[in-house]
């Protein structure tokens, strides 16, 4: 069973030629490690090999999706404002 823990500073995923910064990682009692990143506005899974690389996860195990929900939602940048209810756009 995963749990969150302490977020690695950073990964090396694909094939070696690429280093993330994760924003939330999950670790398992058998030595699996999740990270989660941040890539073009999209949260994507990565797991950890043999080889102490990542690659991505083609599954949604519950742990990671219960983390997933706790993340900032991507499709609207922190600092800007929320957009009007539909009952304040009808007085517009």
């Amino acid at each position: 069973m995963y749990v969150r823990v302490k977020t690695i500073p950073e990964i090396v995923i694909g094939r070696g030629n690429s280093v993330v910064e994760p924003v939330a990682t999950l670790k398992d009692q058998s030595g699996g490690i999740c990270n989660i990143i941040n890539d073009d506005h999209c949260y994507v899974l990565y797991l950890n090999d043999s080889n102490g690389l990542y690659g991505p996860s083609y599954h949604i195990f519950k742990e990671a999706f219960d983390v997933l929900k706790e993340l900032p939602d991507l499709g609207t940048p922190i600092d800007e404002p929320p957009l009007p209810s539909d009952e304040a756009r009808e007085k517009i």
